[in-house]
Order: C-alpha cells, then structure tokens, then sequence
C-alpha cells in the first residue's frame, strides 16, 4: 500500500511528462494492444554481434512515450512496461535468479540532474517482486529542492536517486541519493549561507529495505574537498538558495572491490574513488590531474559514468568507464569514448588499456551512458542522452549500431545487451475482425514472452464452441493470420518446446477492420 501510495502521487507529477506522444521518431503500432507505441529500431549489424536482447528505458522531450523497453536483434520488441519515469533499468540477477532492476519516481534535468524514487524488482514473469524503497518515515532527515519540488506533500516519500541499483551476491543494493542543504560556500567564492547537494551512498537490504552502510561526501570534504570539482563544474549562479543548489559530486555509479571497499563515481569532480568501508578516502583518481596517480598512455576522462571493476590483484585494478567528456559545462569538444584502464596503487600510476570510438560517428552524449562488458569480450556502450547503442569487438570495431531516437531529443540512461528468458504471467492479447472479402484478420501477442515459436488460432460461432482453424509460426511481437469466413469469437494459443501452453481470453470479433 506504501508503495502504490507513492506511485499514485508522483503520476500527477509524472504524467504530463510521461506522455509526449512525439512523432518525429517513426514509432509502431499493435491491433492486439493498442496504446503501446514503442520506437521503431534503426540496426546495422554484421555475423559477428554477440547474441543477447536489448534493454534500455525512454524518456526526454523527443521522446513518444516514456517506458521501459526490450527488443531483440531484429528490431522486434520483447517487452514494453507501462508508462512512467524510469531510470537504471537493467538486466541482473538477485539471489542466482534472473531479474530486472528499475528505478522509478521523478527526475528533474539539469541544473539539478537527480531523482526521487524507487528501485522496482522484476521476476522472470514481469511480477514485481520486491520495491526497495528510503522512506522519508525512516529517514527523515534529508532535504529537496524547495519549494521548487516539496516531497512533504506526498506520504510516504522515498529518496532514492535515479542513478544506481547495483545488486550484489548477498541480496544488497547500492543506491545513492541527494541531500539538499546549507553549507558554507565562501571557499569558493560563493555565500556563506549558501545551498549545497550532498550526495550519499547507501547500501540496502533488497528485501526490506534496511540501511546496512552509509556514506556522506560532506562528511568526507577533508579529502574531497569543495575546490577540486570547480574547475570542471564551476559554481556560477547556482548555490544561491535552496530551490538551485550547487551539485559538485553528482554520484552515478557505485561498484564493489573484493575488500568490500567501495569503487564511487562522481560526475563533477571528473574522479572515481575507492572508499572504505570505515568511509575514508583511500585514492582519488581525477581523470584530468591523476589526483593521486600519474596518467599514463594519454588516458583522460571527464564527467563519465558507470565505473566498474572487472579484476583485481595485489597492486593492480582494471576498470572501465564511460567517458562522457561533455557536460551541460563543456561539450562538443572531445567526442564521448569508452575506456579500460588499469590502477597501480604499488607505482602510483593509471594507465589506458584501450579506449572504445567510431572514428566514422563521433557521439557527444552531454549526460548519462554506460559500458558494459560482455563474456565474449566484447563491449556495449549506451550514449545515454544519445540514444543509440554501439557493440565493439575485442578489437574495438563496430559491429552493430542500434538507434531509436534523435540525439538530446531522446534519452535513456543506461543501455544492456544480456540473454533473458521471460514467461509472463499475463495471458496473450487478440484482436480479430471480419474483412470484407469473406476472412477474418486476427492479431496476437504476448508481452514480455520469448520461449513461445508459434500460435494456434481457434473461432467459431458461440464462445464455448471453439475449434482449431489454423497454425502459424511466430513472426514477431504480433503475428497475424487470416482465416476464411467470418466467425464470431476466437481465442489464441502459444505454443512452444517444452513450454506450458498458454491461452487468450476469448474475445468477439469486431465487425470490420
């Protein structure tokens, strides 16, 4: 109930935003479920593209609707959500079990670039197991960006941000979220009662949502101070109040060392961090100044996103990022890359490994992204406020583009390519209605579905007198039939190996088409 509760007041926050119904974008269009409407995929491909379905939400101005989205390599959809504000949607696993991850609620653009909500776990069967949720009840003490956006007025309230929801094997998130306050500004050139954001890492109980660890970048300012992020994200005008804070952290991902301290991300500061567990500082690796590495190999980064650690020895530690090296500050300069790096915390020295980009489509994402890496070695980069996906071979060429909107017009934070196996709880849609040539057109599909190859149709006159008329074989998210005659009812069937058949309701027959 405290969830719906939530949900209910943020869509008469959300929806006017949810429902852009833009057109500039070729989008498609279902007889079986009319109203979903996802965006048509461009894909250039060739054999050597790793298997795997597709994953990414959708939102911004140019945006037809905002969902959550999974297609496969041909450019069919999988699976459509319903309409909301969506981030951090991905596919992972909680417990060995497949799941989806997504965090909904409201997000707000630049200059403030943070988010209240939940994080929603999803079954293989699209249940929503689990909402792993920061109640303002049980921790009250956080502040927004009043009166800008006053989350008192809706109860109860949840914190999270909309930038991580990192499962690790014990059944725990990583989450961050946002702390509006007072601070004193003055060492930067700004008020002494000035209005900071105060970016928090916690780690959550998935199941119940208790605090297990916390961390404060305010609290930490001695080793992180405040005159290292204004040279990359400069105060201006912002900080003056607390409706337009100053942000300088901007946490976007949070990944996990086997020591259980904590690799942090910050946008602004243009750095990643390792963080113990005890919350002090441990390196800063400033992807202009090395902070406190030398740069080796030309590497440099800024403003990237989703830091992750792929191995570890005594001394050496490879991560990967998504530079973004553009920002609402600077952009248009220096084109967006992926990058592999390595730390040596023995020689004090970070080194690029390699560094991922289409000579032939230089992408400049402005905000969000991600890189992933696949078992085949190759790598996925998601452009975020770009959105379009490109796959890199170990080798670092394209070998696949996908695109469903146009550049800063469309969004989608982050992008996955992974395996995914959904068998719905739902029951398959159907529409059916009578052409004029003496057949009747009949349209099925089952969201969320991928084990199932083909469809029995059955009709007749009455809905208990049902009979077998035809088979087809799958052809998409909606495969259609024709039949002869002009029945009354019909009722469709999926089938597929080693699966349980699973039927439509019955539906009647429209009189036209």
């Amino acid at each position: 109930m405290r969830v719906q509760s939530l949900l209910v007041a943020l869509s008469a926050v959300i929806l006017p935003t949810c429902a852009q119904n833009n057109t500039a974008w070729p989008f498609q269009t279902f007889r079986s479920l009319p109203g979903f409407e996802p965006p048509q995929l461009e894909i250039t491909q060739n054999a050597s593209a790793a298997p795997g379905l597709i994953f990414f939400p959708i939102s911004g101005d140019g945006a037809h609707n905002y969902s959550l989205n999974i297609y496969d390599q041909d450019g069919e959809l999988v699976w459509q959500s319903g309409y909301g504000d969506y981030a951090a949607f991905r596919p992972t696993e909680l417990f060995g079990e497949p799941v989806l991850a997504a965090w909904s609620g409201i997000s707000f653009p630049e200059p403030w670039g943070f988010g209240y909500g939940i994080v929603k776990i999803f079954n293989q069967n699209y249940e929503n197991i689990y909402n792993v949720t920061l109640w303002n009840t049980t921790y009250p003490t956080l502040e927004s960006i009043y009166p800008e956006y006053d989350p008192t007025q809706y109860d109860p309230f949840s914190w999270i941000d909309m930038h991580e929801n990192n499962i690790t094997p014990r059944g725990t998130m990583f989450v961050g979220a946002v702390n509006v306050t007072a601070w004193d500004l003055t060492s930067i050139g700004g008020p002494e009662d000035g209005w900071i954001v105060d970016s928090l890492v916690l780690e959550l109980n998935v199941t119940n949502s208790e605090i297990l660890w916390q961390w404060s970048h305010l609290a930490h300012v001695d080793h992180i101070p405040l005159t290292d992020a204004v040279p990359t994200y400069p105060l201006g005008e912002l900080g003056q109040n607390q409706s337009y804070p100053w942000g300088p952290f901007h946490i976007n991902s949070v990944d996990e060392f086997e020591d259980g301290s904590l690799l942090v991300s910050s946008r602004h500061y243009c750095s990643i961090f390792k963080i113990g567990r005890d919350g002090e500082v441990q390196w800063t690796l400033n992807g202009y100044s090395g902070g406190d590495f030398t740069l080796k190999n030309d590497l440099h980064f800024c403003y990237q996103h989703d830091a992750r650690i792929h191995s570890e020895n005594s001394s050496t530690t490879l991560i990967s990022i998504f530079n973004n090296d553009n920002s609402a500050v600077v952009s248009y300069v220096n084109q967006t890359t992926g990058i592999f790096l390595s730390v040596n915390t023995d020689t004090k020295e970070a080194t690029l490994v390699k560094e991922l980009y289409d000579p032939s489509e230089p992408i400049y994402a402005v905000s969000q992204g991600d890189h992933q890496l696949l078992s085949n070695g190759h790598s996925i980069m998601g452009y975020g406020s770009v959105p379009f996906l490109k796959e890199f071979d170990k080798h670092g060429n394209v070998v696949q583009t996908v695109k469903w909107g146009q550049a800063q017009a469309v969004q989608s934070y982050r992008t996955y390519k992974s395996q995914w196996v959904g068998t719905p709880s739902t029951r398959p849609d159907v529409f059916a209605c009578a052409e004029s040539n003496a057949t009747t057109s009949v349209h099925m599909s089952w969201n969320g579905a991928t084990e199932h190859q083909s469809w029995k149709v059955l009709a007749g006159s009455s809905r208990e007198g049902l009979r077998n008329v035809t088979d087809v074989k799958k052809t998409g998210f909606e495969t259609s039939a024709s039949i002869s005659g002009h029945a009354q009812f019909v009722q469709v069937e999926a089938h597929g190996d080693g699966i349980k058949t699973v039927a439509s309701t019955v539906v009647a027959i429209a009189e036209a088409c």
